[in-house]
Protein backbone atom coordinates (compact mmCIF):
# COMPACT_ATOMS: atom_id res chain seq x y z
CA UNK A 1 0.00 0.00 0.00
CA UNK A 2 1.42 3.35 -1.05
CA UNK A 3 0.87 5.89 1.42
CA UNK A 4 1.09 9.87 0.16
CA UNK A 5 2.62 11.58 3.02
CA UNK A 6 2.64 15.87 3.35
CA UNK A 7 5.00 17.28 6.27
CA UNK A 8 5.00 21.08 6.60
CA UNK A 9 7.38 22.04 9.68
CA UNK A 10 7.66 25.55 10.36
CA UNK A 11 9.80 26.13 13.35
CA UNK A 12 10.59 30.03 14.49
CA UNK A 13 12.89 31.02 17.48
CA UNK A 14 11.58 33.93 19.37
CA UNK A 15 13.85 36.63 21.28
CA UNK A 16 14.29 34.82 24.06
CA UNK A 17 16.08 31.19 22.41
CA UNK A 18 13.24 29.84 22.63
CA UNK A 19 12.03 27.26 20.03
CA UNK A 20 8.20 26.22 18.86
CA UNK A 21 6.84 23.75 15.97
CA UNK A 22 3.78 23.50 14.66
CA UNK A 23 3.41 20.39 12.07
CA UNK A 24 0.83 19.86 9.81
CA UNK A 25 1.03 15.66 9.33
CA UNK A 26 -0.98 13.97 7.00
CA UNK A 27 0.26 10.66 7.91
CA UNK A 28 -0.05 8.24 10.57
CA UNK A 29 3.16 8.74 12.25
CA UNK A 30 6.40 11.58 12.37
CA UNK A 31 9.82 11.01 11.00
CA UNK A 32 12.55 9.77 13.60
CA UNK A 33 14.59 13.27 13.28
CA UNK A 34 12.05 15.33 15.03
CA UNK A 35 13.67 13.52 18.25
CA UNK A 36 16.51 15.93 16.89
CA UNK A 37 14.77 18.72 17.41
CA UNK A 38 16.65 19.21 20.79
CA UNK A 39 15.97 22.92 21.89
CA UNK A 40 12.33 22.45 20.54
CA UNK A 41 9.59 23.84 23.56
CA UNK A 42 6.81 24.06 22.08
CA UNK A 43 4.75 21.08 19.35
CA UNK A 44 1.60 21.27 18.21
CA UNK A 45 0.39 17.92 16.24
CA UNK A 46 -3.31 18.85 16.39
CA UNK A 47 -6.09 17.53 13.98
CA UNK A 48 -3.96 14.49 12.13
CA UNK A 49 -4.04 11.27 11.33
CA UNK A 50 -1.23 10.23 13.72
CA UNK A 51 -1.56 6.44 15.76
CA UNK A 52 1.80 6.68 17.39
CA UNK A 53 5.38 8.54 18.30
CA UNK A 54 8.72 7.11 16.89
CA UNK A 55 10.98 6.81 20.04
CA UNK A 56 13.36 9.41 19.23
CA UNK A 57 10.20 11.76 20.71
CA UNK A 58 12.27 10.88 23.95
CA UNK A 59 15.31 13.41 22.53
CA UNK A 60 13.23 16.57 23.10
CA UNK A 61 15.14 17.31 25.89
CA UNK A 62 13.49 21.03 26.34
CA UNK A 63 10.03 20.59 25.41
CA UNK A 64 7.25 21.69 27.67
CA UNK A 65 4.11 21.80 25.94
CA UNK A 66 2.82 19.31 23.54
CA UNK A 67 -0.68 18.78 22.10
CA UNK A 68 -1.50 15.50 20.26
CA UNK A 69 -4.99 16.39 19.93
CA UNK A 70 -7.61 15.61 17.82
CA UNK A 71 -5.89 12.75 16.69
CA UNK A 72 -5.83 8.61 16.26
CA UNK A 73 -3.57 7.53 19.46
CA UNK A 74 -5.30 4.42 20.75
CA UNK A 75 -1.85 4.13 23.57
CA UNK A 76 -0.50 6.26 25.75
CA UNK A 77 2.70 7.89 23.85
CA UNK A 78 4.97 6.23 27.07
CA UNK A 79 7.70 8.50 25.30
CA UNK A 80 6.36 11.37 26.54
CA UNK A 81 6.74 10.10 30.31
CA UNK A 82 10.75 10.52 29.64
CA UNK A 83 10.43 14.00 29.09
CA UNK A 84 11.03 15.59 32.01
CA UNK A 85 10.93 18.96 31.28
CA UNK A 86 6.86 18.56 30.22
CA UNK A 87 4.42 21.20 31.42
CA UNK A 88 1.44 20.69 29.48
CA UNK A 89 0.20 17.31 27.64
CA UNK A 90 -2.85 17.69 25.72
CA UNK A 91 -3.75 14.31 24.39
CA UNK A 92 -7.39 15.38 24.11
CA UNK A 93 -10.06 13.86 21.46
CA UNK A 94 -8.53 10.81 20.86
CA UNK A 95 -8.83 7.36 21.27
CA UNK A 96 -7.18 6.42 24.58
CA UNK A 97 -8.14 3.86 26.76
CA UNK A 98 -5.24 4.13 29.98
CA UNK A 99 -3.31 6.32 31.12
CA UNK A 100 0.12 4.78 32.34
CA UNK A 101 1.40 5.33 35.83
CA UNK A 102 4.47 6.42 34.96
CA UNK A 103 2.93 9.99 34.05
CA UNK A 104 3.39 10.16 37.89
CA UNK A 105 6.94 10.91 37.29
CA UNK A 106 6.00 13.69 35.38
CA UNK A 107 6.29 17.19 36.59
CA UNK A 108 3.49 18.29 34.44
CA UNK A 109 0.79 20.76 35.41
CA UNK A 110 -1.99 20.37 32.91
CA UNK A 111 -2.80 16.32 31.66
CA UNK A 112 -5.76 16.86 29.47
CA UNK A 113 -7.21 13.29 28.36
CA UNK A 114 -10.60 14.40 28.02
CA UNK A 115 -13.35 13.09 25.29
CA UNK A 116 -11.11 9.90 25.59
CA UNK A 117 -12.04 6.04 25.84
CA UNK A 118 -10.23 6.18 29.17
CA UNK A 119 -11.80 2.87 31.27
CA UNK A 120 -9.01 2.76 33.37
CA UNK A 121 -6.84 5.96 35.19
CA UNK A 122 -3.88 5.73 37.57
CA UNK A 123 -4.71 6.52 40.97
CA UNK A 124 -3.60 9.81 42.58
CA UNK A 125 -1.09 9.87 45.37
CA UNK A 126 -2.61 9.74 48.76
CA UNK A 127 -1.78 12.98 50.53
CA UNK A 128 -2.51 11.58 54.17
Amino acid sequence: MHVEVMYLLCCRMNGRDKHECFVCVITASLPPQIGSLQRLETLVLEQNRITSLPPTVEGLKSLRHISLASNDLRAFPVQLCAIRTLDVIDLSHNKLTDVPDAIRDLNAIELNVNQNQVILYFGLPDDT
